[in-house]
């Protein structure tokens, strides 16, 4: 698979919320973050404060493996079973849409539910064609104190087979930090690290002003240096590009959802269409699933940045179990191949203001009476 194709690759799987990026052979250290300017320093600490509830579970196995314990990472058997009915606990159809009130001005909602705990992990196989070309491992991990605001702390490794080292190596890290009182991304720090190019990159987000701050240090294999710095208006009080994937697993019911989403200097809006419910066979066993069409636009414009489509267990985690990019060269798919669940969240959901209901323009839609 050739560069251009890795570059395709990235494109669409971006569209979709999770971050992969041609990444690399050399690991950042610590001091390239520390380096940066001092608006980008935030403190980050443990939470010290009981938000995790140690005797419970937060969810259900996706496998159909009914014996399998939920305590240990469930992963794909050596041979494949035969298939079995899915198990699930199913979302009713007639669940009702999550309250809504006005504070401050501001419109919001909140989840009836948590639909994952900490330390909940999510390793998705990832592959062109045939060929499996990297793994990408997301957890939810103990929330942390941010630059004084309690936060929830969601991190993804991407790491490329050894295959696919022969042409180019992969090797990323992302971390969000995002309010635990109503999910806006207050931090996000990329580790870039790739056979060409390695870096950092650090964005920041201010409720208050409704701006970010973005900053990246980029080295090339020539050793030139390039440092970015951008600074830019949020809009519709928009999710990061990786927290998003988390945020929507909260919205039920959602046939139709349209929220914000910002990286870099651009605000997208990402349209996702319900088409259905499907049985899978996924490595970890049967699962069922809802499927939708994902329509990521640059906010402003009706034309879609890619062809993807997701597939988020019909259950109460809402987790992605499957998505699949259409690219020039032909698509990625990622399945969920491991799956441990996390324990239970003991404080309320998040009182969420970004809204879920903008136009196919990424406007807030008028009222209605």
């Amino acid at each position: 698979m050739g560069k251009r194709s890795l570059v395709w690759a990235t494109t669409v799987i971006l569209s979709l919320g999770i971050f992969i990026s041609a990444c690399a052979s050399r690991l950042v250290e610590v001091d390239q973050i520390e380096a940066a300017p001092k608006e980008y320093n935030q403190k980050i600490s443990d939470l010290q404060i009981d938000v995790v509830d140690t005797n419970k579970s937060s969810a259900p196995l996706l496998a159909s493996e009914k014996n399998v314990p939920t305590a240990n990472f469930v992963g794909a058997p050596k041979a494949r079973p035969t298939p079995t009915p899915a198990t699930v606990i199913k979302v009713p159809a007639t669940k009702p849409a999550p309250a809504s009130k006005t504070k401050g001005g501001v419109k919001t909602w909140k989840p009836a539910s948590w639909p994952y705990g900490i330390g909940e992990v999510a390793e998705y196989s990832l592959r062109y064609g045939l060929i499996e070309g990297g793994v990408v491992t997301m957890r939810t991990m103990p929330p942390k104190m941010v630059d004084g605001a309690r936060a929830l702390h969601y991190t993804a490794h991407v790491k490329s087979t050894r295959l696919l080292e022969l042409f180019y190596k992969v090797d990323d890290i992302i971390d969000s930090y995002v309010s635990l009182d109503s999910h806006l991304p207050i931090r996000q720090e990329i580790q870039q690290r790739e056979s060409a190019q390695w870096g950092t990159r650090v964005v920041t987000f201010n409720r208050q002003t409704q701006v970010s701050k973005f900053y990246a240090t980029t080295e090339k294999k020539d050793k030139k240096k390039k440092i970015d710095r951008y600074e830019s208006k949020l809009a519709h009080y928009a999710q990061d590009i990786f927290s998003a994937l988390y945020f929507f697993r909260f919205i039920e019911p959602r046939d139709r959802v349209n929220f914000a989403i910002h990286d870099r200097t651009k605000g997208w809006n990402n349209e996702t269409i319900y088409l259905g419910t499907e049985t899978l066979d996924l490595p970890i066993g049967r699962v069922k699933a809802r499927h939708y069409k994902l329509n990521p636009r640059i906010s402003g414009h009706l034309e879609t940045k890619g062809d993807v489509e997701g597939w988020f267990a019909d259950d109460d985690t809402r987790i992605m179990v499957r998505f699949r990019a259409t690219i020039k060269f032909g698509s990625i798919t990622g399945d969920l191949r491991k799956y441990q669940p996390g324990q239970a969240l003991s404080v309320p959901t998040p009182e969420m203001i970004t809204p879920i209901d903008l136009d196919e323009l990424g406007n807030a839609r008028k009222a209605t009476k």
